[in-house]
């Protein structure tokens, strides 16, 4: 749901070194409050004890999510809604976010009768396809966070990624790995119209090591992403470099750096009772064969640099032959040749 970690390389860098220079030090890995568990007063806010069922130096991990191993494994496309797993009708995730989800970061499926002024903005995207709210998610009222969802990996899956090589390999699936990136998804006020996602890295990530490993948030003001509710489904808006959160921190700063803002909708393809919507068959079509988009443009996936052949957002790519990717712990029942469905 961005584009997030294709672009989290340089993004995210930059987002820290501007976090750096205002704050003077790299305290995020500090544990100011335990998520999930206590420390005594005077022990130092580096590690907590963590309750039953959660991990990680501020216990705000559930048990077995930070570790792995995980692995991609093919799965057909036309086949998601009996392998991954979702949130079903009757969770107690907030029923806009049950189903499988379709992030088009091109814009393929539009316009949308419903709201034909709506645009894709921004030439960028991550070669990804599908994502939910299952897994083990939860949800928090008081918070009204659903979280934390790893972008790498769960017990049985929830997110998906185009092969684009035919090597069974993800760019994004092996970035999200390596900085174990989650993303908890905060609804901003009780008409759950917009969600704020709260994007979170492990320290070392960053700093290469640090007194405790715990997950550091990239602050906002930096790298804002969010869900705006339409008619047809969400619109994901990335804010690189917010300037209304930027504006409270430092408003001459503002003036010096270039924002960006991004667009791209996420369309339900599979309901809460497993049912496949009006969105499924453009889906299918995308993923099975990127090259049916009317504005694919195969000279754009010529590497300008290192020649070969690359995907890019005029040109993308997957050559699964009617398969994607999907993320899930090793050792995996579901790797086996008829999936299983899975409560969500």
């Amino acid at each position: 749901l961005r584009p997030l970690l294709v672009q989290l390389g340089s993004i995210r860098m930059s987002a820290i070194a501007l976090t750096l220079a205002l704050t003077g030090a790299p305290l995020g890995w500090l544990c100011w409050r335990c998520g999930h568990g206590s420390r005594r007063f005077w022990e130092a806010p580096t590690s907590c004890a963590c309750d039953l069922g959660w991990e990680g130096a501020c216990c705000d991990v559930r048990s077995g999510y930070a570790e792995g191993p995980f692995a991609l494994h093919r799965i057909r496309n036309d086949q998601v809604e009996h392998a991954l797993s979702y949130a079903r009708t009757g969770s107690a995730i907030p029923a806009s976010l049950h189903g499988i989800w379709w992030m088009d970061q091109r814009g393929v499926h539009l316009p949308q009768p419903s709201d034909p002024e709506y645009r894709q903005v921004v030439e960028s995207s991550a070669d990804e396809l599908l994502v939910t709210w299952g897994d083990g998610a939860g949800w928090d009222p008081a918070t009204r966070c659903v979280g934390r969802v790893p972008i790498y990996g769960g017990a049985a899956g929830h997110w998906t990624f185009m092969d684009v090589s035919a090597s069974g390999t993800s760019g994004v699936f092996s970035s999200a790995l390596d900085n174990r990136a989650m993303l908890d998804f905060c609804f901003t006020d009780n008409t759950m119209q917009t969600i704020d996602l709260h994007l979170y890295v492990k320290a070392s990530s960053i700093v290469g090591s640090a007194p405790s490993d715990a997950y550091v948030e990239l602050p906002m003001w930096a790298f804002h992403m969010s869900m705006e509710r339409r008619p047809w489904g969400w619109d994901r808006v990335t804010r690189v470099l917010d300037a209304a959160a930027l504006l409270q921190i430092s408003p001459g700063l503002l003036s010096s750096l270039s924002a960006v803002e991004a667009h791209y909708p996420v369309f339900q393809i599979v309901d809460g009772d497993g049912q496949r919507t009006e969105h499924y068959p453009a889906y299918l079509a995308w993923a099975d064969s990127p090259d049916s988009w009317p504005a694919y443009n195969r000279s754009a996936c010529v590497d300008p640099h290192m020649g070969g052949e690359i995907s890019s957002f005029w040109c993308p790519l997957n050559a699964g032959n009617g398969t994607s990717l999907w993320d899930a712990r090793q050792p995996n029942l579901l790797c086996a040749r008829q999936p299983s469905r899975q409560p969500g």
